[in-house]
């Protein structure tokens, strides 16, 4: 660690210890005891804060004693508490000696003071002074400086003074100091450095102690080293390292921190194993570890955990998990949070808010989060920017300008002015919400006001303009970049080639391309993607292929993104065999296909009328370890719609259901085509299949027959949620939800325990007659869902015919 410092030029010191004790002829008693009465007299003066100046006081009192005065220098300076006084002290005695420093060791004494004081500009004014009439700091002094320039995050000024003091001095700053330079080289993530620094001190004795290693594994973990920091401290052990709970802490923090929570729950394990007590602090960090990953699981059996050892979860655990909860959606899971927090006397602060703030938005729901952000300000809190961000971006991006211009009008009211962040999102917002004018004028005000945009922000707006066709003014951005030197970072020369390649200008995408190298931007995979999408989009696939050699040739390696886009390519051209022969290459390259690639050939062997690939392909799905998505079963569902496959249609559909794989519209449609557009009779022991054929034949209409299937299969396989998603869709497409709705629906709620709900659902005002149809067709879901039981929907139709009877006896 070597640094040029002005401190080196320096001349040698002897340190304090050394000059009292150096001299051959000790002084004579009597002059000693005048100058112990000087130096005495003088302190006194020095702390009288009342009274004329100071120095007037001190020329008062001395006028011809000026070998004692500087003889005391050391004793006053030493003693002094008052870094003001003592400087004044310091002129004064310069005064009197025509500008010359007093010794070494009352100027080290004085650079002690002004150390602890934090006094910097001082110093350096004393230090080049020192330096001028070859006046050397002591040890004390240099240790000082260390700690002060440590405590202060003045990086430089510290390993100066490290290297000045081991290099030219031959000293070793104090455990103490070593430490305090340690923990700020960790914190500025030098861990070269750092690890230096403390092989350094292992080399002496005595000075690396028990802390000196505790920073130095929160530095290990803090790179991402952790299995290191847990060998240091095996290595350690005993050597002034014995291991407790906060060694475990930290090691558990840093194994969190990188996504490795078995090894965090592990060392948990062997942590108490050994009789260690796992703290607050230790549950906290795993509950925010589990909290990353959504592991609620693991959360409540956590916190279970730490109740049965007489502990509550405090502020901040509540807050990882209020905040987890709303990154995950669940927003009314994170109420009930919040309401158990304040149950168990804890109460929120404005991160808590925040969070709720941020997932209320997120969920589309801006109108509640502002009623949190008012609530949160009747309990005093004051909100901050993080608390007005997430709203200006969900009110722009609904298209509420004028809610959002008005909070930010609050926020700034409020002190908090808008910054790059704030007004990234109302950017943001207003792009997504297609108010595109709007949001360049915001880009033009956010300049006036001294915020500049960044490379994110000309990203979002270059790429709403390509989106809308907007060409010129993309450009246009481009160059006000270049002018305002914000170097475009290699998102944005991609955004505007995919911009330029939508907008059906190979000539222009390819000259942006081009423009990138020029720009210093290095050759990357995204850049490439972007041009390999364009080329396939334009059905040049020797231009793509070519495109990915090149890649190859700058040294770069085809990602997912580039295999995905260069098979789709060939699919849409209905070339199986050049797609499989990029598929055989990603395979050969140990890149992973993952179920956008499958869906991609599936696609395209339906799309071609190869139904046996197709489906041969997608049994494949599971073999490699993944799992078919909405898109991958909508697409063989379509593919055996077209071939009028209609048993294929509604097994797959069935086990779509089995995998809790929410179907979509377009799931939806071809279910509808594939039954109502059947021109033959299909036999089957489908549960589907039967109703739908039984409804046909009782002459109901025949899309609301499906519907009515297709929502008795989702309650069969506990998908309430989604047919009741369905029923409000039947209702905008004109089909009205009917008694064999009612019945499916019952059956819905009654699986998930929730019959008690049932007099909510589609009219219950049915005629004697359509409860008869009813009884028929719950009869049916009996034979095949209850073996033949009468189910809590039967019972509940049986109850509705006796009141119909009731009312019909006394009229």
């Amino acid at each position: 660690m070597r640094l040029e410092s002005p401190l080196l030029h320096l001349p040698m010191s002897k340190s304090l210890l050394s000059l009292t004790r150096s001299h051959n002829n000790p002084p004579n008693p009597h002059i000693a005891h005048q100058i112990l009465h000087v130096a005495r007299a003088i302190s006194e003066i020095l702390e009288t804060q009342n009274g004329p100046p100071l120095e007037d006081r001190l020329d008062d009192l001395f006028s011809s004693t000026e070998v004692l005065i500087s003889e005391a220098a050391p004793t006053v300076l030493g003693r002094a508490h008052d870094a003001d006084a003592a400087l004044t002290f310091l002129h004064w005695v310069r005064r009197r000696s025509s500008g010359r420093l007093p010794c070494p060791l009352a100027c080290s004494s004085l650079l002690c003071l002004l150390a602890k004081t934090k006094r910097f500009p001082d110093i350096d004014f004393l230090l080049e002074d020192m330096k001028t009439q070859e006046k050397a700091p002591t040890f004390e002094a240099y240790n000082g400086l260390l700690i002060a320039y440590s405590k202060s995050g003045l990086l430089e000024k510290a390993l100066c003074v490290y290297t000045v003091m081991k290099e030219q001095n031959r000293w070793f700053p104090d455990v103490f100091a070593c430490n305090s330079l340690l923990g700020l080289l960790v914190n500025r993530r030098r861990f070269d450095l750092s690890m230096k620094l403390y092989e350094e001190m292992l080399e002496r004795d005595n000075n690396a102690d028990h802390y000196s290693s505790c920073i130095v594994v929160r530095g290990l973990c803090l790179e991402g080293k952790i299995d290191e920091a847990k060998r240091l401290i095996e290595e350690r052990f005993g050597e002034n390292c014995v291991p407790n709970i906060v060694f475990y802490n930290t090691l558990i923090d840093g194994y969190c921190k990188t996504g490795q929570i078995q090894k965090a729950f592990a060392l948990f394990q062997d942590m108490k194993s050994k009789g260690f007590e796992p703290s607050l602090v230790t549950y906290g960090i795993l509950i925010n570890g589990c909290c990353k990953r959504t592991d609620f699981e693991s959360i409540d059996r956590l916190l279970r955990e730490l109740q049965e050892m007489g502990m509550h979860p405090n502020t901040q655990i509540y807050n990882s998990i209020v905040d987890a909860h709303c990154k995950r959606g669940a927003v009314f899971k994170a109420m009930a949070i919040l309401k158990r927090m304040i149950g168990t006397g804890f109460l929120p602060d404005v991160v808590t808010y925040n969070a709720l703030i941020s997932g209320f938005c997120q969920n589309g729901k801006v109108v509640e989060a502002e009623r949190i952000l008012r609530k949160a300000m009747r309990d005093d809190m004051s909100p901050n920017k993080l608390s007005y961000t997430p709203l200006v971006h969900g009110y722009c991006k609904h298209g509420a300008v004028s809610e959002a211009s008005r909070l930010l009008l609050e926020m700034v009211e409020k002190g908090h002015a808008p910054d790059l962040v704030t007004y990234g999102a109302l950017i943001h917002g207003l792009v997504v919400s297609g108010s595109l004018d709007d949001a360049m004028a915001v880009r033009v005000k956010m300049a006036e006001r001294g915020t500049h945009p960044d490379a994110g922000v000309y990203n979002v707006l270059m790429s709403g303009l390509l989106k809308k066709g907007r060409l010129s003014d993309a450009k246009g951005l481009l160059t006000e970049m270049l002018d305002r030197n914000v170097v475009p970072d290699k998102f944005i020369y991609a955004t505007l080639v995919d911009g330029f390649m939508r907008g059906g200008n190979l000539k222009e995408a390819k000259r942006v391309f081009g423009l990138a190298s020029e720009g210093g931007v290095k050759p990357c995979v995204v850049l490439y993607n972007a041009m390999i999408k364009g080329y396939c989009e334009f059905r040049r696939m020797g231009d793509a292929i070519a495109c990915m050699d090149r890649m190859r040739f700058e040294g770069l390696h085809p990602d997912r993104i580039t295999y995905n886009t260069v098979i789709d390519g060939y699919m849409r051209q209905a070339d199986a065999d050049g797609a499989m022969r990029v598929f055989s290459e990603m395979v050969e390259q140990r890149c992973e296909p993952n179920i956008v690639t499958y869906t991609a050939l599936v696609n395209g062997f339906c799309n071609n009328g190869d139904l046996h690939r197709a489906f041969k392909l997608f049994r494949e799905i599971r073999c490699n370890g993944l799992a078919p998505n909405v898109v991958t079963y909508t697409t063989m569902i379509g593919g055996f719609c077209r071939a009028g496959e209609v048993l294929s249609v509604l097994s797959l559909f069935e086990e779509m259901l089995i995998d809790k794989c929410k179907p979509n519209n377009f799931t939806y449609n071809y279910i509808i085509d594939a039954l109502v557009n059947c021109n033959q009779r299909v036999e089957g022991e489908c549960l589907m299949l039967i109703a739908f054929a039984s409804m046909a034949s009782d002459g109901w209409d025949l899309r609301t027959a499906v519907y009515n299937v297709i929502v008795l299969c989702l309650c069969k396989h506990g998908m309430l949620e989604n047919a009741m998603e369905l029923e409000e869709e039947m209702l905008r497409k004109g089909c009205s939800p009917d008694c064999v709705t009612f019945v499916s629906l019952v059956h819905g709620l009654h699986r998930r325990g929730r019959l008690e709900e049932w007099r909510g659902l589609v009219s219950c005002d049915f005629e004697r007659r359509e409860l008869e149809i009813a009884r028929k067709y719950a009869s049916l879901i009996d034979d095949h869902l209850c073996r033949g039981v009468k189910s809590e929907a039967s019972k509940i139709l049986e109850s509705l015919l006796l009141e119909e009877s009731a009312e019909v006896s006394v009229i």
